[in-house]
């Protein structure tokens, strides 16, 4: 069925695919799927992951395809990740940071800024720096769907501002 999808993709002009949630690393056959999209349709596929799973079978594939992996990490800080994302997993999201980077796999990291993590998504950018990990995305929360139900961590214009300045002041040095 997915390989269906990306077939049509690739009909109508699709160069990058992007494959996210739920969790696309639980998904059966993903491998398969992977291989199917880059060898046989030559299509650039990204891996939405929040970074919990790093299987060894999956490793191999997401080299030997080019695959990105992008990464969800709203922060380095154990209590607020937690809080952010609701679940005490930030040693394993860091430890497989480290095993796709020794894998030699291409990873980004994405950051959801909220009144839980505004003021330490510099942390995040730092340690994609030191890392040596070229991109981080820094998306604002958006109260919409699921997130209706989380309108209190939207942040406040004055919030997002200081967001924006500290990223754009830690961008010119």
């Amino acid at each position: 069925e997915l390989c269906l999808l990306l077939r049509n993709l690739k009909k109508c002009g699709a160069k990058v695919v992007v494959l996210s949630g739920g969790e696309p690393v639980l998904r059966k056959h993903l491998e398969d799927i992977l291989d199917y999209g880059t060898q046989k349709l030559g299509l650039k596929i990204i891996l939405v992951s929040n970074g919990t799973l790093a299987p060894k079978s999956l490793l191999e594939c997401l080299k030997k395809n080019n695959i990105t992996v992008q990464l969800s990490l709203d922060s380095i800080d154990p209590k607020i990740f937690l809080e952010s994302r609701g679940v005490a997993a930030l040693t394993q999201v860091l430890k497989n940071v480290d095993i796709l980077l020794e894998n030699g796999i291409y990873i980004t990291l994405s950051s959801t800024v909220t009144r839980i993590n505004y003021l330490h998504i510099m942390e995040v950018v730092k340690y994609a720096r030191e890392k040596n990990i070229q991109n981080v995305h820094v998306g604002e929360f958006i109260p919409f769907g699921r997130g209706k139900l989380n309108k209190e961590i939207f942040l406040s214009p004055s919030q997002h501002f200081q967001v924006l300045k500290k990223l754009y002041e830690y961008q010119k040095e």
